[in-house]
């Protein structure tokens, strides 16, 4: 018998994510409710068993990569094995609510190009998903907020309908294919942070609108936004992602002035400069 087409893929960027990718994968079926699904893990060389986990749930295919290439890398990989005409992107620590991904994907077949879902804490708060593209202006207002809440505006959005945005999270978002071709796929310059930002501006720029879509919920378990003791790689990535976004969309005296804050930082914490995206090394 021929395997069933899905309607919908589901694309899962995964490394070291054994706390979470088996519970991860298990909330699929329900929260796609009665389309058919496809999942597709692509593991960034873990070492913790993740890609045995995933193997071990129904449906789920898993691709292994002998390296960790990045967020980037990973859904533009499982994107070109999926089959489903719309796509969601999720990560390995994302909890869906039931009938996430069937409002998700019912909104993206309505004609939408981009729809990110309502997040969750684990302890039930609201979690930022959404934000203004960012600015020179923009960056040094919010340089008070703490710094896992700089990128991201919520408060101010209705929760019981979808609203236009500049750009929503990676952490959950969707999109038809036709829109990821039409932007030739992720940025893999960017190895983390950024690269959803990147994606919806470029869309933004090709007349393709994004939207905050708070029915499609789920509870994004161990974000690194809200760590303390996020490492010290990613405190470095994060801001040549911040650079490299610059460089692409922002004036000429814009991305200096951002170098140079972050060279400053740099300066401050010791750390040796200029830094080296962990794309540009693999």
């Amino acid at each position: 018998m021929a395997a069933v087409q899905p309607a919908l893929s589901v694309l899962i960027p995964a490394h070291n994510g054994a706390p979470w990718i088996a519970q991860a994968l298990s909330r699929i079926p329900v929260a796609a409710a009665d389309l058919a699904w496809e999942a597709i893990v692509v593991d960034n060389a873990s070492g913790d068993g993740t890609a045995a986990l995933a193997s071990s749930v129904p449906g789920v295919q898993v691709i292994v990569n002998g390296e960790n290439r990045g967020f980037s890398s990973a859904v533009n990989l499982a994107a070109g094995r999926a089959r489903g005409r719309i796509l969601a992107v999720m990560n390995q620590d994302l909890y869906l609510k039931p009938g996430a991904l069937r409002a998700l994907a019912d909104f993206l077949s309505s004609g939408a190009a981009i729809a990110g879902g309502g997040l969750r804490s684990g302890d039930g708060r609201l979690q930022p998903s959404c934000g203004p593209f960012p600015s020179l202006a923009g960056t040094v207002a919010r340089l008070p907020v703490p710094a896992r809440r700089r990128k991201y505006y919520l408060g101010a959005l209705d929760q019981d309908k979808p609203s236009q945005v500049d750009w929503v999270t990676g952490a959950f978002f969707g999109f038809p294919r036709e829109v990821l071709e039409g932007l030739s796929g992720f940025d893999e310059g960017f190895f983390m942070y950024y690269e959803d930002v990147d994606f919806c501006r470029r869309a933004r720029d090709k007349g393709f609108p994004v939207y905050f879509l708070p029915a499609a919920e789920a509870v994004h378990v161990a974000p690194f936004a809200e760590r303390a003791d996020a490492p010290e790689w990613l405190c470095k990535e994060i801001r040549v992602s911040q650079m490299r976004y610059f460089d692409k969309h922002r004036p000429r005296f814009e991305a200096a002035a951002i170098r140079g804050l972050n060279r400053a930082y740099f300066a401050a914490k010791g750390w040796d400069w200029p830094p080296v995206s962990r794309a540009a090394a693999a």
